[in-house]
């Protein structure tokens, strides 16, 4: 009783120190950046905007800002969408110059905190591409160019925002709205009520 009591109890511990948690109807939401990302990374595509998925800066921002995706798990609408940060200068990033943080293991990006922190949960996204995505942050040094990141490599870089044709990743500042009490939660329940049931018949 107490091995099975012990094995749902860590179960429960697990999932709830998880960093990415599917929160069903299409949204990975991150407990640590406390961001919710669009499932599906390459939905520009899907939806029909881009042939590809693939366009320009100006484009892609203009793409998440009027982007609006219905959550039919909470029955809500999102139209709070951005293209994620990057955030410079980050000094875990393998290359600076100057205030320029760029190159492999930057974690203070929201996307390269997901391929370099999160990264072993990648597979709960859909159609992530290995190209470049590009960044909502400008490049300061030349404003003509914005930050992007590589899902292959996990190479943070920058490119011209008009010569260019990247993907775009949407995410939504915070947490998605609560959803009736999951999985987990009734696991945890059930045990400590298995716990007192035996304490009772030891007594």
């Amino acid at each position: 009783m107490r091995h099975a009591l012990g094995v749902i109890l860590l179960f429960v511990m697990g999932s709830a120190q998880a960093a990415l948690v599917d929160r069903g109807g299409g949204f990975i939401y991150d407990d640590v950046l406390d961001v919710t990302w669009l499932q599906d990374a390459n939905y520009a595509q899907t939806a029909g905007f881009a042939a590809y998925g693939m366009m320009t800066w100006d484009t892609a921002v203009a793409w998440a800002d009027a982007l609006s995706v219905y959550d039919s798990v909470r029955d809500v609408t999102y139209d709070d969408w951005r293209l994620a940060t990057t955030l410079q200068p980050d000094p875990s990033c393998s290359s600076q110059s100057g205030s320029d943080s760029y190159g492999l293991n930057c974690t203070g990006s929201e996307m390269g905190h997901l391929y370099n922190v999160d990264g072993g949960q990648l597979g709960l996204f859909t159609n992530l591409q290995s190209g470049y995505y590009w960044s909502g942050t400008e490049y300061a040094t030349n404003t003509n160019g914005a930050w992007s990141f590589n899902f292959n490599s996990g190479l943070q870089s920058h490119y011209n925002k008009s010569d260019n044709l990247l993907y775009a990743l949407a995410v939504r500042s915070g947490d998605v709205a609560a959803v009736p009490v999951p999985a987990a939660v009734w696991l945890f329940g059930s045990a400590l009520g298995l716990l007192g049931w035996a304490r009772r018949k030891a007594a």
